[in-house]
């Protein structure tokens, strides 16, 4: 199942919270939108492999934190993502990049989850920052297969159909 719905103006939280703009993409914190402080910020615990795997692809990652980083793992029968915010610039200047980048993500998930008691189950969350400087939040749950339509959806997010 796929949801979309309207979410905070990405770069006046992070302009609040005196952390750096990103480009291209970039990971939010848990919590991102209640948070009033850096010391706020906890990441998912599979942040820095995910990150790691796209630098792999050769797609830079945006870290928003100068200093340090907390990460915190969530004892769940799915597998939680970290949240990925994509900005307009992106997906306009390189569309392609986007299916890299899902697919990326959707691949590291499922390998993590075969084989192990999670059932499949997955949730995912992207933020897409929209031509018209709208931001939404793509909310995905359900099974690894099912992830195929996340691209679509994203660039219909961006342009605002």
């Amino acid at each position: 199942m796929i949801e979309v719905t309207d979410y905070l103006n990405v770069r006046e939280k992070i302009t609040r919270l005196e952390l750096s703009q990103p480009e291209g993409i970039a990971f939010l914190p848990r919590g991102f939108e209640k948070a009033n402080s850096v010391n706020e910020l906890v990441y998912e615990s599979e942040t820095p492999t995910i990150r790691s795997l796209l630098r792999q692809e050769g797609i830079p990652v945006s870290r928003l934190e100068k200093d340090k980083i907390n990460f915190k793992e969530e004892q769940s029968i799915a597998f939680i993502a970290p949240i990925l915010f994509i900005t307009s610039q992106l997906i306009t200047q390189n569309p392609a990049l986007l299916d890299v980048i899902v697919g990326v993500v959707s691949n590291y998930v499922y390998d993590v989850i075969k084989g192990t008691r999670r059932n499949d189950k997955v949730k995912l969350e992207y933020v897409v920052e929209t031509t018209t400087g709208q931001y939404k939040k793509l909310t995905y749950e359900g099974t690894a297969e099912g992830m195929k339509e996340i691209p679509k959806t994203i660039k219909e997010i961006h342009d605002g159909q």
